[in-house]
């Protein structure tokens, strides 16, 4: 997965800036994300000097980043999630209607990456919408492996869109492009086949 240095950048594109206090250094910020408790690393921060409406202790860098961006009540209403097939699969991940992450792998293990991302993530509800362009039977096979249930969008879902220009941040490859075009269009237009993932959370 992706570290927090190749996130943030993404993030900050959407309003979310995320600061690296050293230890001792006062901070001010909406939400902290501090060491986990009973770790090594917590000896070394002081709270005590963080001025933040939540704290946030999860351990695992992946779920803490989630964590503090799903809002207080800890978990997102709606995960959404598409896929680019190709000959890589774009990816990219939405909560709550912001852009959490992307990416291209290869077709054939764009289903534990899926799996991988939902096992991380909080939701109250998660959908996983396919786009059906060339590598789509590899790409289905994989998330199907990978017991990730999706739903199927035609190609024409992946195409340019002049409303979502403004939402998308800037992002030159352009399947990851066609995967957030996805994600909106299977959230706002639905899709050929309809399934659903456990809930978790």
């Amino acid at each position: 997965m992706r570290g927090l240095r190749e996130i943030a950048p993404l993030l900050e594109e959407q309003g979310v800036l995320i600061i690296y206090p050293a230890p001792g250094e006062p901070v001010e910020a909406d939400v902290a994300v501090a060491p986990p408790k009973g770790s090594p690393e917590e000896a070394l921060y002081d709270l005590s000097v963080v001025s933040a409406s939540r704290v946030i202790y999860t351990p695992g860098f992946k779920n803490a980043l989630f964590d503090a961006l799903s809002g207080p009540s800890g978990r997102f209403e709606s995960v959404i999630i598409g896929i680019d097939p190709g000959r890589d699969c774009g990816f990219s991940v939405m909560g709550d209607g912001m852009l959490l992450d992307m990416g291209k792998v290869p077709c054939n293990t764009v289903g534990p990456r899926v799996s991988g991302v939902i096992g991380v993530i909080k939701y109250k509800s998660v959908k996983v919408y396919l786009g059906d362009g060339p590598g789509f039977e590899e790409a289905a096979a994989s998330l199907s492996a990978a017991g990730v249930e999706y739903i199927v969008l035609g190609e024409e879902y992946t195409s340019t869109h002049g409303q979502l220009h403004a939402t998308i941040p800037r992002i030159r490859d352009k399947d990851v492009k066609a995967a957030i075009r996805i994600a909106y269009r299977g959230a706002y237009s639905g899709g050929r086949l309809a399934g659903k993932v456990p809930r978790r959370g």
